[in-house]
Parts: C-alpha cells; sequence; structure tokens
C-alpha cells in the first residue's frame, strides 16, 4: 500500500496539474511558462545506460525508487522497482517521440511524457535542451566542484539542477518538489 501511494505522488509531482492543449503532442508543460519538446537523446548519449537510487522530496514527504534508464537511436528505455525489487513502472520513448508506459501496480493518472521531461532536463547536453525548449532559457553555471544547470523565464529560475558528482539535485521551484539521483554501480 505504502509503494502504491509513493507511486500516486510522485506521478502528481511530475505530471503538475496543466493543460496540454496549446502544445503539440510530442511537447509537456515543464512550468506556468514555458514546455519542452520531447527529443531523442544526442549522439552522444546512444549507448549509455544509468542506473540511479531516488529520493523524492514533495512537502513532509519523502519517498524513495530505483531506475535504469537506457539510451539509444531507437528508444529510451525506462524502469523503476521499489528499494525491495518490486517492479513499479516501465516506460519507453521512441525516436518519433512516442510514449509508452506499463505499470506494474495499480497507479492512475500516470503520465510518462512528465518523467521523460525531468530526465531529458538532467541528462541532455545544454545544446539540446537550448532547442526543446519554448519560453524557458537555460544556463549551466561552474559551482564549485559541480555545476549548475538553471532552467529560467525572464530570469526568474523555475528548476535548478545541481550536478555533484554522483549525485544530482533536481529542484523543480513552480511544483515544490526534489529529486535527488545518485547514481548507482551495478
Amino acid at each position: 500500500m505504502q509503494i502504491i501511494v509513493f507511486v500516486c505522488l510522485l506521478l502528481s509531482l511530475l505530471s503538475g496539474c496543466v493543460s496540454q492543449s496549446n502544445i503539440d503532442e510530442n511537447s509537456v508543460r515543464v512550468s506556468q511558462q514555458g514546455h519542452l519538446r520531447l527529443t531523442t537523446p544526442a549522439a552522444e548519449l546512444f549507448g549509455k545506460t544509468f542506473m540511479s537510487h531516488l529520493q523524492v522530496e514533495y512537502g513532509e514527504s519523502t519517498h524513495e525508487l530505483i531506475m535504469q534508464l537506457e539510451l539509444n537511436a531507437q528508444e529510451s528505455a525506462l524502469v523503476a522497482i521499489s528499494p525491495a525489487g518490486l517492479p513499479l513502472f516501465q516506460q519507453s520513448l521512441s525516436a518519433d517521440g512516442k510514449v509508452i508506459g506499463q505499470n506494474f501496480v495499480p497507479i492512475n493518472d500516470l503520465k510518462p511524457q512528465y518523467i521523460f521531461a525531468d530526465i531529458q532536463l538532467v541528462h541532455w547536453p545544454l545544446e539540446s535542451l537550448q532547442k526543446a525548449l519554448t519560453g524557458l532559457s537555460v544556463v549551466e553555471l561552474n559551482q564549485g566542484q559541480g555545476k549548475l544547470r538553471r532552467i529560467s523565464n525572464n530570469q526568474q529560475s523555475v528548476i535548478e539542477i545541481h550536478y555533484l558528482g554522483e549525485q544530482i539535485i533536481f529542484k523543480h521551484l513552480q511544483r515544490h518538489y526534489q529529486i535527488t539521483i545518485t547514481a548507482m554501480t551495478e
């Protein structure tokens, strides 16, 4: 039961409460001001696999899951399990922009597009994001031993992504959630 509640919370965080009526089917509204067109990964990401432990914080709630992301020219594939090993969902984004998802536990309103949007904001190169964002800008700044990727509208930060070695902290400042992504060794 706790896993179902967690997955529902995660999905509501990632999907937001906004309509997509003014954007095409391959785009996701990532803030009140703009959207991101879902794209295949840049060639430099082909063949990469990311295995990560995610800690999602929203309000007073904190939840965890383990995700594996595989990237190639044909599709981006994502599998999520609970820390105890219970399969939660799998999703894929094809080269033509179609998103397909399958849930292994009952989850209402799963919107895999929003999960892929957050993944794209974290992993895609800056140049790819600049072309895919509408109504928002993205910059990267060196910050101590890490870097900061800032997505903003009119100099107002909407999303901040801190890269700190093996850990990435994704902060959505409008939707008030944070995802801490810690790389796992296989």
